[in-house]
């Protein structure tokens, strides 16, 4: 992206996050700011310096006072790649920077907006975009997830920004993909609704699904047994997916359901194998003939197996500190993480060392991009010719990446996201999946039917060398090797960048894991995780819940998940751009490195009380939920 020049008009979060973005992957970024929106941008560094700064830094920054200024503005689109535009729709034209003002005068431009709404929304094309005006006409805050519903609250507030942060981010993998397809001369709208919805598809997808892939707390709602007591509603949680609380009395989050090694690694590191193994019998969850149709490898135990094991899970954790836990079973390989507050993660030494959070001198605070490139090498950037050996497929040379193959290796949400989302730009994608399943169906499947859109499918077993022959046949052709794993498990399968130049020298890594940054070290970085589990570590759940003694999963299933695939995709995007200009690179991106960006204000120094816990509505008096005659609004 080096070269690439880009104009910023906008204020609050979406537009000026997605020139972060880009500045982080290289671009030369000059934000716009009118005379009075600087002078209101330093009275509200008072409060947020940490935050104005990050969000600034390595931007140029101007002040135009328009339209009185419109030449020098238009000297700066003349000059520009892309614009951003993220005020109220209709603003930057009534300035006299319209999208056909500023394309006539740079036909090359690519002009990015980022409305509330799209424009084409007759009922609420004009409605001001706070994140929590389109979360509330969403209906997030009244679909706060099975907890919420379970406990009889019919409406409660979330002061993550998700919609500026998703739009954002959407935003940067539509630009890139634009440049690297030669989309020139563009109108790009990213309206903040549409990324909302779309990253949170999993609470928007409704089919019948037979009663055994139902957790206890999706069959109490199916029976409408609800609302029910805090007391009740922990004995609703899978033994397997839960907080437990630890000797020094801080929250540990567990989360193996759906995968029997994890499973089976929780109980061994915990000392507890031949008590649960008494009570659960190993089984496997694809034999319909299997009975009892739960135990280890399930992702749900039955309510009379959960009554036993979850007394037996909880005394164990009880023995020791949540960090010593932590620690055990992150190096078994089995996910967990101890909750903490934001402030705490973001002084944490894995943070820290893994350069997710960086600490200046003067104590300011910066966090890491969403996405980074890693391990530069020179490379000739003349395209080589393509043969016939890549099976065949219909044609997408129309599309952004109409001429990328990518081979997927990824699995659960997050990581084939970063296919999915490739696939939406045109790439060709062929999903490698195991001959046997490693998660259970209500992985496997129900989580696969949004992140294998647009895929292609193959079975093999790359361990074996007639699958890894297979595989490498793909590779020799591919453009881009998406997997989700660690280091260490990129090397026992034979993928590291060493590994791939002896098959084939073009073919970009992109490498996603839970909590890798920058720096490619730290203790976590060989631990695998979940969205759930960055949740807990990096304090969205011990806001969410109100204190770490009450700590709650942020509401939505994949909260993180789908956006992190969505950040992978663009990482993706720019290494293919590096390689063009003669650089091949490995693209790297993590849950934690975009969690991070779910609750940007939060990150920086100052301890943010608001929109804390399940009674919460709102920030204060006049921005809040309220319930009225006919139902609740959002003030």
């Amino acid at each position: 992206m080096e070269g690439t020049r880009v104009v910023e008009f906008g204020t609050y979060l979406a537009g000026p996050l997605l020139g972060k973005h880009l500045v982080r992957f290289g671009c030369d970024v000059t934000s716009v700011l009118r005379p009075e929106n600087a002078r209101g941008a330093a009275a509200e560094r008072a409060w947020s310096m940490e935050m104005e700064d990050d969000l600034h830094a390595r931007k140029h920054r101007v002040e135009l006072d328009l339209p009185r200024q419109i030449d020098e503005a238009m000297d700066l689109v003349r000059a520009s790649d892309v614009l951003i535009d993220n005020f109220s729709t209709g603003t930057l034209a009534r300035l006299g920077l319209s999208v056909s003002a500023c394309l006539a005068a740079n036909p090359n431009l690519i002009y990015v907006t980022l409305p509330g709404y799209a424009q084409s929304d007759v009922e609420y094309a004009g409605v001001k975009a706070w994140d929590s005006v389109i979360m509330g006409l969403s209906g997030v805050f009244c679909d706060m997830g099975l907890n919420r519903t379970l406990l009889g609250i019919e409406a409660s507030f979330s002061a993550l920004p998700m919609a500026s942060a998703y739009g954002s981010i959407f935003a940067c993998l539509a630009v890139v993909s634009a440049i690297y397809g030669g989309r020139r001369g563009r109108h790009i709208e990213v309206p903040l609704a549409a990324a909302l919805t779309e990253a949170l598809v999993y609470n928007n997808m409704h089919f019948s699904m037979d009663r055994c892939y139902k957790s206890a707390r999706q069959s109490r709602l199916d029976h409408g047994a609800y609302p029910v007591s805090l007391e009740v509603l922990d004995t609703l949680f899978d033994p397997f997916f839960c907080r437990y609380i630890c000797a020094d009395k801080r929250p540990i989050y567990l989360v193996c359901p759906a995968h029997a090694r994890h499973q089976q690694t929780a109980v061994r590191v915990l000392g507890i194998e031949d008590e649960i193994y008494a009570i659960l019998p190993h089984i496997d969850p694809y034999d319909a003939s299997c009975e009892p149709s739960t135990g280890i490898g399930s992702a749900n135990l039955s309510c009379e197996q959960a009554a036993l094991v979850r007394p037996i899970l909880k005394e164990a954790f009880a023995r020791l500190d949540s960090t010593e836990w932590e620690r055990r079973l992150g190096e078994a390989g089995a996910p967990a993480i101890a909750h903490r507050t934001t402030q705490e993660w973001c002084s944490h030494p894995h943070a820290t060392a893994s350069g997710l959070v960086r600490q200046d001198g003067d104590g300011s605070t910066h966090i890491a991009p969403i996405g980074w490139l890693s391990d530069e090498e020179p490379i000739d950037p003349a395209p080589v010719k393509r043969d016939g050996e890549w099976p065949a497929s219909g044609a997408r040379t129309k599309a952004p990446l109409g001429d990328v193959r990518v081979v997927d290796l990824c699995n659960v949400i997050a990581g084939p996201s970063i296919g999915a989302f490739l696939a939406r730009m045109g790439a060709d994608v062929i999903k490698v999946d195991p001959c046997t399943p490693t998660y259970s169906p209500e992985v496997a499947v129900i989580y696969g039917i949004a992140a294998n859109l647009g895929k292609r499918s193959i079975l093999l077993d790359i361990m074996h060398p007639d699958g890894r022959n297979a595989l490498n046949k793909l590779l020799v052709h591919a453009d881009l090797l998406v997997v989700n794993c660690t280091r260490e498990a990129l090397a026992r399968a034979r993928l590291t960048r060493s590994d791939l130049k002896l098959i084939n020298p073009r073919l970009v890594l992109v490498r996603f894991d839970a909590w890798g940054g920058p720096n490619d070290s730290g203790a976590f970085s060989n631990y695998v995780g979940y969205d759930d589990n960055i949740q807990a570590g990096i304090g969205i759940q011990e806001r969410f819940g109100g204190d770490i003694d009450n700590v709650e999963e942020h509401a939505h299933i994949g909260t993180i998940d789908v956006i992190a695939g969505v950040a992978g995709a663009a990482t993706a995007v720019c290494a293919l751009l590096a390689r063009r200009q003669g650089r091949m690179c490995t693209a790297r991106s993590s849950l934690a490195s975009v969690g991070q960006h779910i609750q940007y204000p939060f990150m920086f120094r100052r301890e943010r009380t608001i929109g804390k816990g399940r009674e919460c509505r709102g920030t204060h008096t006049f921005h809040r939920c309220a319930f009225t005659a006919n139902g609740w609004i959002i003030m």
